[in-house]
Parts: C-alpha cells; sequence; structure tokens
C-alpha cells in the first residue's frame, strides 16, 4: 500500500513540475533577457515563452514578458506576432500602470513596421496622454511619433514633435537624438543655417555621433564652408570607417578646393564599394585630367562609357584629354 501511495505521489509531482506549478518564471524570464541582450533571438523567445506558461493565465505579472518577446519578434521583423504580444500585455496591465506607455510605443513601432502609420499614430498619441509630466519618456514617443510623421509626408507635424521633444527634457545629454532629427529635417527642407545649429547641439550634447558629424558637413558643404565641412567628414568617418557616403562628399569638397590628389583618393575608396557607378569614375577622371594624369583619365572615361555609353560629359572630356595630349 505504502508503495503505492509512494508511485501516486511520483506521478504527481512530475505532472506538477511539467505544468510549471513549481518552475520560477523569473528565471526563465531573466534567462530570455539575457539572450536578447545576446542577440540569440530565437533562444530568447524559447525563455520567454516558458515564462509565459510557467507565470500561469491572467498573471499581471506575465505583462513584462509578453512585452519582452514582442520586442524579440520585432527583432526579427515578425511584427504581427509582436504586436499580438503588446496587446497582450495590455490587456494585463491597467493604464495607469507604469509600463504602459512603454508598451503602447513598442506596440506603435511595430505597427510602423508593418507601415500602419495611422495605427502607430494612434498608439503614440494614447501614450502621451497618459504621460503628463516632461521627462525622458515623453521626450523619446514625441521623436518616435515624429519620425512616422516625416513617412507620412506630415513634415510640419514632425517638426513640431522634435520641438516637443526637446522642451520635454530641455539641453540634456538624451536631448541629442531630438536635436539630430530635427537638425536632419531643417536640412531636407533646405534650412541648413537652423540644420547646422541642431547638428552643433547634437554634438555638444554627444560628441561621438557619426552622423552628427556627417550631417554637419553636409550643411557646413551647403552653405559653402567648404574648408570646415572636411574636418567633419574626417570625424565621420572616424568614427564610422563604412560611411562611403562621407567618402564621396568629402572627395566633391576637396575638388572643389583644388585638391585634386585628396579628392582622388576618397573617389578610389567609393568605387572600392561602388564600382558600378559611372558617375564616380568621372569625378576622378576629372581630377586626374586637371593634374595632367591623363592616362588614368582616360582610363576612367572608358570605364565610364562602359557602364553609361551616353554619358556625354565623359566624351566630352574625352575630347578635352585628347585635345590636351596633342600640345604637349
Amino acid at each position: 500500500m505504502r508503495k503505492k501511495i509512494f508511485c501516486a505521489v511520483i506521478i504527481l509531482l512530475a505532472c506538477l513540475l511539467a505544468n510549471g506549478v513549481w518552475a520560477d518564471p523569473e528565471e526563465s524570464y531573466s534567462n530570455g533577457f539575457s539572450k536578447f541582450l545576446a542577440k540569440d533571438y530565437d533562444g530568447a523567445l524559447k525563455d520567454f515563452s516558458q515564462a509565459l506558461i510557467e507565470y500561469g493565465e491572467n498573471n499581471p505579472e506575465a505583462a513584462k514578458a509578453h512585452n519582452q518577446r514582442g520586442l524579440t519578434y520585432s527583432k526579427m521583423e515578425n511584427f504581427t506576432a509582436a504586436i499580438d504580444d503588446f496587446t497582450a500585455a495590455l490587456a494585463l496591465i491597467p493604464i495607469e500602470h507604469p509600463q504602459t506607455p512603454a508598451v503602447l510605443a513598442n506596440r506603435a513601432q511595430a505597427k510602423e513596421g508593418l507601415k500602419d502609420f495611422e495605427g502607430a499614430l494612434d498608439d503614440f498619441n494614447k501614450a502621451l496622454d497618459i504621460i503628463q509630466e516632461d521627462n525622458i519618456e515623453r521626450a523619446r514617443i514625441y521623436g518616435l511619433r515624429g519620425s512616422v510623421r516625416e513617412k507620412m509626408k506630415d513634415f510640419k507635424g514632425a517638426m513640431a514633435d522634435y520641438d516637443a521633444a526637446i522642451e520635454a527634457i530641455g539641453e540634456t545629454r538624451w536631448a541629442w537624438v531630438a536635436f539630430w532629427n530635427r537638425g536632419r529635417l531643417k536640412f531636407d527642407q533646405e534650412d541648413y543655417q537652423g540644420a547646422l545649429k541642431d547638428f552643433d547641439m547634437a554634438l555638444k550634447l554627444e560628441e561621438g555621433n557619426a552622423s552628427a558629424y556627417y550631417f554637419r558637413g553636409l550643411a557646413k558643404s551647403k552653405l559653402g564652408q567648404l574648408n570646415e565641412a572636411i574636418p567633419d567628414y574626417d570625424q565621420a568617418l572616424l568614427l564610422a570607417p563604412d560611411n562611403v557616403d562621407a567618402y564621396y562628399n568629402r572627395g566633391i569638397a576637396h575638388s572643389r578646393l583644388g585638391h585634386y590628389k585628396e579628392a582622388v583618393a576618397d573617389f578610389t575608396k567609393v568605387i572600392g564599394q561602388n564600382p558600378n557607378d559611372p558617375e564616380i569614375y568621372y569625378l576622378r577622371a576629372v581630377a586626374y585630367y586637371i593634374t595632367g594624369n591623363y592616362k588614368h583619365a582616360e582610363r576612367d572615361i572608358q570605364k565610364v562609357l562602359e557602364l553609361k555609353p551616353d554619358h556625354d560629359r565623359a566624351k566630352t572630356l574625352q575630347d578635352q584629354v585628347n585635345e590636351a595630349k596633342e600640345k604637349k
């Protein structure tokens, strides 16, 4: 009899363990979070899913696992599954819960990933309605909403959101993103002086940002400040050596300043990453021609015409090279 009771207890314990009754959901969640940070998204999904089983249904504590699994799905660009998890998380916590705005913002970004911009705006609006005080989270959501509005071609609304983001946290370190976004938008709208001021502020707050250096260099170039633009391109490339656009625009600046040797070096870098772009070969051919290196100029002109036989400027340059050779 005792043996039968003992066996029954063992079977019961096994069933309880299999159903997660005595499992530790916090441990599974913690394991998933560590894997998420390590970019092991498949492993993270398994652990977050296990945590959800262990939390059980209708447990408010499971909201964080749904939210984190949603973020994992977003990283994997499975936005539909991400939205389902964020929605499940929101169903488990009250609207006044401190994490509700963040979960709404996460769901908005997943909707943005599906190009459901109206749905994204709706979630961002709900999140901002909940956060009454100006703080970093409010500024972050204004910035995210501004990005969506840009995609919707609502540039006035986007500018207003970037303004609001800056107002929410002032000239603190975390405001650099808002200054960068606003500067980039001003640049696109050809307000180069305004863009320059915003990029200056972004770099004051976050001096190691390669994109801000690059865009500040572009703004200076547009304003004719070529000598000042080149150091910004230099710094952008120091921080992000694979930025082919920075090589291209620095090469243009060097060419306009008569620094043809430097221009050739930059255009050569661009060709290394874009070997089928006829325009870059043409620009390098011009630099070679001006410095009297006709052999290399002709080689590049030939490449241009191979890639684009109707490139009229290359044909004109070839005539100029021929004429120059005859005069030697």
